[in-house]
């Protein structure tokens, strides 16, 4: 599911890339076009004297430069389209579709809401926060007193022809107290405990 979410965030992304680079090279080329009227129009005025060969040398060398901008633009585009390509196994057919807002949620807390309840990579963090309080709780209990109760029982049916039965019952109990472990038990918990802290913050960071 985490795999899945990814590629269809990178489809999105490449996506929003692409409309914005198209939207690039639209406005470059209307730049270029307004500059290659603006050469033209220098150009006929230099012919009647009114500028100089600068004056037409600085609008040449504007125009030239938008070229060099679209062209560059052009290649952007090429390589959001080479993106989609990639993640999706095919080049898109129909880039231009707008969508609304009323087909998303209503608001920014209900998506948020959606997301840390769905979420594989927040549920997996959850339950490797839950793990490793586990784990610690496992811990120190271990270094508590520990009673134990056994009860045993068995019979036997006498083989011959009396039909006589025997068997016996035993019930054990025993008490462990950990009296000494130089200091391995609490060093054993608050690494423990460390852990699971850890995976606390780990959660909040994947929630984030």
């Amino acid at each position: 599911l985490a795999s899945e979410i990814n590629i269809m965030r990178d489809v999105v992304v490449a996506y929003a890339d692409l409309r914005r680079d198209l939207d690039g090279v639209s406005i470059r080329r209307q730049n270029n076009t307004a500059l290659a009227r603006q050469l033209e129009a220098a150009r006929v005025r230099f012919e009647v004297g009114d500028i100089t060969k600068t004056d037409v040398a600085q609008v040449e060398a504007r125009f030239a430069g938008s070229k060099t901008t679209l062209a560059n633009a052009e290649a952007r585009v090429e390589a959001s389209l080479s993106s989609i390509e990639r993640l999706i196994g095919q080049l898109p057919t129909d880039v231009r579709p707008r969508f609304e807002m009323a087909q998303m949620l209503g608001s920014l807390d209900q998506a948020q809401m959606l997301a840390q309840s769905n979420n594989p990579d927040i549920l997996a963090a959850r339950f490797g926060e839950a793990i490793a309080k586990a784990g610690a709780r496992v811990i120190e209990a271990e270094n508590r007193p520990r009673a134990t109760l056994q009860a045993t029982a068995n019979g036997a049916l006498d083989q011959g022809f009396e039909g006589n039965r025997g068997g016996n019952v035993g019930v054990t109990a025993r008490l462990s107290v950990p009296l000494f472990t130089g200091g391995l038990a609490t060093s054993r918990i608050s690494e423990a405990l460390g852990n699971a802290n850890a995976a606390r913050l780990s959660a909040v960071d994947v929630e984030r």
